[in-house]
């Protein structure tokens, strides 16, 4: 309840500042009406004027078509063939702001592994208007042997509200798909999505993911067999990468919408053998 308060208060403040004004303005206009105070009524009225347009201008600035008004003007700054790209990074309204990807693999046979893959993502909504968001997960099918790639768990925590679990909408043989009810998100709130899948792979090989939402500070985190070498790609232009521990990997930049993260491994060739 007084986390609530305070927010609001914070909020607020911009137009708690416009209401002094208005107040101000009109306490001057009252004193100068019981007094005959022309001039002064005058500077009482345009106190008042003033708060009114403080107050329009800033509902203006929160309005979506204002804003988008904007980007698609600033957009031009820029060459053509970036033009496109730089409004659809300037329009996201969302943003992770913790993002988790734990890979663990298993060796299965002389040739295959067992790849179990759970991301945790703790997401905000940093617009102006609620967002409409649902747990989704697609992944795809190998064809290997061993087994079918599988989907583990898709769901999604709203704070004060019951967690949404997706259910399976299409399964070819190719790919598989979860989607769940989509519910709105206020501004400013928080929503976490929880995904875990398996698939099966080859001794050497790679699983990769990719995401629709700006990611800040994305951690990989790897649990290998021995004698399996791994890297990681974050598909971020940060070089700024490190260790939190054994396997888990930290970058400092932002990753973007649709680049691809990875993670690869390969049998560790001997000491005395090259390829």
């Amino acid at each position: 309840m007084w986390d609530w308060l305070v927010k609001l208060w914070a909020e607020w403040k911009p137009r708690r500042v416009l209401i002094g004004v208005f107040l101000f303005g009109l306490l001057i206009v009252w004193i100068s009406h019981l007094w005959g105070w022309e001039i002064t009524k005058e500077i009482g009225v345009a106190f008042m004027v003033a708060a009114i347009l403080g107050v329009t201008i800033d509902e203006a600035s929160r309005n979506e078509l204002i804003r988008n008004g904007f980007l698609a003007a600033f957009q031009y700054a820029f060459p053509p063939p970036l033009q496109k790209e730089i409004l659809r990074i300037a329009t996201y309204r969302l943003i992770c702001e913790r993002h988790h990807w734990l890979v663990k693999i298993e060796k299965i046979g002389e040739d295959s592994v067992r790849v179990t893959s759970e991301t945790r993502r703790r997401i905000r909504n940093i617009g102006s208007t609620a967002a409409k968001i649902g747990p989704r997960l697609h992944i795809d099918e190998w064809g290997f042997a061993e087994g079918r790639s599988e989907i583990l768990e898709c769901r999604m925590e709203v704070a004060g509200r019951p967690t949404i679990y997706a259910v399976r909408k299409d399964t070819t043989d190719l790919t598989i798909l979860f989607e769940g009810k989509e519910v709105p998100i206020k501004p400013g709130d928080y929503f976490t999505l929880i995904s875990k899948w398996q698939e099966f792979k080859r001794h050497n090989d790679m699983v990769f993911v990719n995401f629709t939402i700006p990611t800040i500070n994305p951690e990989i985190e790897v649990q290998k067999p021995d004698g399996f070498t791994v890297s990681k790609s974050f598909g971020s232009a940060s070089e700024a990468i490190e260790e939190l521990s054994t396997g888990r990997e930290v970058v400092y930049g932002t990753y973007l919408p649709y680049h691809i993260m990875l993670v690869r491994w390969w049998p560790t060739p001997p000491e005395n053998k090259t390829y």
